[in-house]
C-alpha cells in the first residue's frame, strides 16, 4: 500500500518559453489604417453567430426601446389621470 511521501517534493518554476510564448512570429508592428478606410470582414464565428441571430424570431418577452417605454409612461399617466378625475365627479 503506498501512501503520502514523508518528504514532499516542492514546486519550481519551469523553464522560461515552455508555458508561454516568447518570440513574435509573425507579428509585423503597428498598422496604419486610413480613416474612410473600410471595416474589415468579420471572422467566420461571428458571421454564423448574425446568421444564426437573424434566422431566429424575435422574442415575446423582449425589453422595450426607449421610444416605447415613453409612451407606455404617458398612456399610464393618462390613464391614471382619467381615473382621478373620474373620481372627483361622483
Amino acid at each position: 500500500m503506498t501512501g503520502p511521501s514523508s518528504t514532499p517534493r516542492g514546486e519550481h518554476t519551469p523553464r522560461p518559453g515552455t508555458t508561454w510564448k516568447t518570440t513574435t512570429v509573425g507579428w509585423k508592428g503597428e498598422q496604419y489604417v486610413e480613416d474612410d478606410a473600410p471595416d474589415s470582414r468579420p471572422n467566420r464565428a461571428t458571421r454564423q453567430a448574425l446568421a444564426r441571430g437573424a434566422a431566429l424570431p424575435e422574442p415575446e418577452n423582449r425589453p422595450m426601446t426607449i421610444d416605447e417605454a415613453i409612451e407606455h409612461w404617458n398612456e399610464y399617466d393618462a390613464q391614471r389621470d382619467r381615473e382621478k378625475d373620474g373620481e372627483a365627479d361622483t
